[in-house]
């Protein structure tokens, strides 16, 4: 029984030819066997009462009271069904209602099943796998998934006109036309990517309604034929989907600033077109399909290759009813991150490109360094010439191969290349990587590898060759995971140079090997910390009153500045200002932790630097990719970072040093976590549930008076530092 044919003018009493027939279907569907896997008997009962419950909250703290439509028909329905026997199922109440009931009050069959159909879908969750949407399509409508008849579809972007945005035809349907401006206002997007241009009004909707948020966002629209269209936020380019690499330039995708949201809307070459943005996308972007009824195969194979990566965001799916969209089931969130996603230097907050994007951090003019084995190397970070980047103090934890070949011209040159690139399985992201540094534009653009473990870097300046000592001699630098070289080899004879690397390379153990004894990361884990029931207080908190996307701190032209990108982090962060919880954290602290700190660490700590309760939710990826806290003009003062989990309830989101190996942390429930500001780490990706933690940096007096010195180095907007609000012990009343 397709849930479609069923709908029948409730509201008026039905007393239409099609409203009987509707209720006629309904009663036999009451009985049918295709839904007897909906949600029934007391599960249905428990989660009518659950969703009564949040749905009364709703009403009272988001609509003053008033009730929606929705709303009053739950309620009343909901009434009428708990006034029968609780010890029957409703099912059963109702089919027996309907031998009974007068033939004027016959809806409630109807009413029931739009019930379980509603009550299934929600809870299920927000975010749910898409071939789990498919399995439960069988209760609707066979083609496009929706509880809407097909009358209702094919009029929907307009009979016999359509809608128009500044003067165009605007090929959206009026749900759609409702629904984009509420995704839009919750993501934010700083870039939107449309595949599929037409008159060129849809990318213009798209920039005013963000305008209208006050988001300020670039719009790449691209089509076989380029729109006319002209709008100051949207670019409108002539592209192919048969090559879906050239739509959009390598560098263009790189520099983007996220959250993106991607809509393809071209009917071309769909699986393709998905896999090259797929590339690109970071957790927490928006991938939307349009027209998905004929493109079902297509996002198949796609989903297929790329498998728990994205999930169907069904708040906007049934915004108005389930697939009530031309995006039916395809409106999807990226949840995961790459396994190892590649070292990026993250779009400024403006959404403008650093001045320092991707430069060789190095001085053009220093004298030519020579690499001591057994000896730190010298850290840099540097464009690559696919127009990304390479950070190397981020790339720790894994062996480093640095090549330094000299001129890139020539066929001596390519050789070279070539051979280093011969055995590419030897290079794996998580163990080995290989860097090859070009002092010279290549002639010909290079070829991507196909292996992310493999780069070319741009020093065309020699900054980076001088201070490896490669300017004079082409040489291969081996690294290992704390960036210590272990092998500096001159390329004398090109045979033996390969030969000898390729063998050295093929004897290095696994990482987690790499000191040839099992090694801990130096953290500290102290229990007990918070009680539980504070715990408890401040997740419950945080629920109430939700939190904000949490930056990161990264200088552009000496200036740190907040940056958010969800490339390398994606977490919200719920700031703590009533004194009496900041005071009760500070005393649990002083009592607890700081002796332990002491202890074990030899330090005194003062001072913490921020109160939040932080939240990695597994719906959109929640991550931390590798970092240092301590890196940045405006983090320079802290000391040690602190992570008090509050839940346990989660998978995945554990704490991970990868100079020392792949082992991971995590306190207990109330437990801290106790480090170096500078030491590299990361927050796994969050795979199931949410993850609470109370997250803090000490430090103390002197640093204190380097982070108000530092003050100068803050971009506008930023924050100042006070001294005021930061201090662990209570400061002594003037006289």
């Amino acid at each position: 029984m397709i849930a479609s044919d069923l709908i029948c003018d409730s509201a008026k009493g039905g007393h239409t030819a099609h409203g009987r027939h509707a209720r006629g279907l309904a009663a036999k569907a009451a009985l049918a066997s295709d839904v007897a896997d909906l949600i029934s008997g007391d599960a249905l009962k428990n989660a009518a009462l659950e969703f009564a419950s949040a749905m009364r909250a709703k009403v009272e703290c988001e609509q003053n009271g008033l009730h929606s439509i929705f709303d009053s028909w739950f309620a009343r329905v909901v009434k009428r069904l708990l006034a029968f026997d609780p010890a029957r199922s409703w099912e059963d109440s109702v089919r027996d209602n309907v031998l009974h009931a007068p033939a004027q009050d016959q809806s409630l069959p109807w009413d029931l099943l739009r019930l379980r159909l509603f009550l299934d879908r929600w809870r299920q969750g927000r975010f749910v796998e898409f071939r789990q949407r498919e399995q439960s399509g069988v209760h609707y409508h066979p083609r496009f998934g929706t509880e809407f008849g097909v009358d209702v579809l094919l009029t929907c972007q307009g009979a016999p006109s359509l809608m128009r945005w500044r003067g165009m035809p605007l090929m959206k349907n009026v749900f759609d036309f409702a629904m984009y401006p509420a995704l839009l206002a919750e993501l934010r997007p700083r870039t939107v990517f449309e595949i599929g241009s037409g008159s060129g009004a849809s990318a213009a909707w798209f920039a005013d309604s963000l305008a209208l948020c006050g988001v300020e966002t670039r719009i790449h629209s691209v089509d076989l034929v380029k729109a006319g269209m002209d709008h100051p936020h949207v670019s409108y380019y002539r592209g192919d989907c048969a090559e879906p690499e050239r739509l959009f330039s390598a560098e263009l995708l790189h520099a983007e600033p996220h959250p993106w949201l991607v809509v393809e809307d071209a009917h071309h070459n769909v699986t393709a077109v998905l896999q090259q943005f797929h590339r690109f996308l970071a957790p927490g972007d928006y991938l939307v399909v349009e027209d998905s009824d004929v493109k079902r195969e297509a996002i198949r194979q796609f989903l297929g290759s790329h498998p728990g990566d994205y999930l169907v965001d069904t708040r906007f799916t049934d915004f108005f009813g389930r697939n009530a969209t031309c995006a039916a089931d395809s409106i999807f969130v990226r949840t995961k991150p790459d396994r190892t996603a590649p070292a990026i230097v993250p779009a400024p907050a403006n959404g403008k490109a650093s001045s320092t994007h991707g430069a060789t951090m190095l001085n053009s003019t220093a004298p030519q360094h020579q690499i001591t084995l057994g000896d730190p190397v010298p850290w840099f970070s540097a464009a690559t010439v696919t127009g990304g980047s390479f950070n190397l103090q981020v790339a720790a934890g894994r062996w480093i191969v640095l090549c330094f070949p000299g001129p890139a011209d020539g066929a001596q040159a390519r050789q070279k290349l070539a051979e280093l690139l011969r055995d590419t399985d030897l290079f794996d992201e998580d163990r080995l990587t290989a860097h090859v540094i070009l002092t010279t534009p290549p002639e010909e653009p290079l070829a991507d590898s196909g292996n992310p473990a493999v780069s070319f870097l741009a020093d065309y300046d020699g900054a980076l060759s001088r201070s490896y000592g490669a300017v004079e001699t082409a040489r291969t630098v081996v690294l290992d995971p704390m960036l210590r070289a272990i092998a500096n080899i001159a390329w004398d004879r090109l045979d033996d140079h390969l030969g000898g690397l390729h063998e050295l390379l093929r004897g290095l153990p696994r990482v987690d090997d790499a000191a040839g004894v099992p090694m801990n990361a130096p953290v500290l884990i102290v229990p007990r910390v918070f009680d539980f029931a504070f715990c408890e207080l401040l997740v419950k908190l945080y629920d109430r009153m939700g939190g904000k996307d949490s930056g990161f701190m990264f200088d552009v032209a000496g200036k740190s500045q907040t940056v958010i990108d969800y490339r390398l982090k994606r977490r919200n962060d719920l700031l703590l200002v009533a004194p009496e919880l900041r005071e009760t954290v500070c005393d649990q602290l002083r009592r607890r932790l700081l002796p332990a700190i002491k202890a074990y660490f030899q330090f005194a700590a003062t001072r913490m630097d921020r109160h939040i309760v932080a939240c990695y939710d597994s719906a959109v990826g929640g991550h931390f990719y590798r970092h240092r806290d301590n890196v940045n003009a405006g983090a320079e003062h802290r000391r040690f970072a602190v992570t008090i989990n509050l839940n346990k309830d989660y998978d995945g989101c554990d704490l991970q040093f990868p100079e020392f190996g792949r082992k991971v942390y995590r306190a207990p429930v109330g437990g801290a976590v106790v480090f170096s500001c500078g030491a590299l780490h990361q927050v796994t990706p969050i795979t199931r549930g949410r993850r609470y933690a109370f997250l803090a940096f000490l430090y103390g007096e002197a640093d204190a008076a380097l982070r108000q010195a530092n003050n100068e180095r803050l971009r506008d907007g930023e924050a100042r530092y006070s001294g005021l609000s930061d201090c662990l012990f209570p400061v002594p009343a003037q006289s």
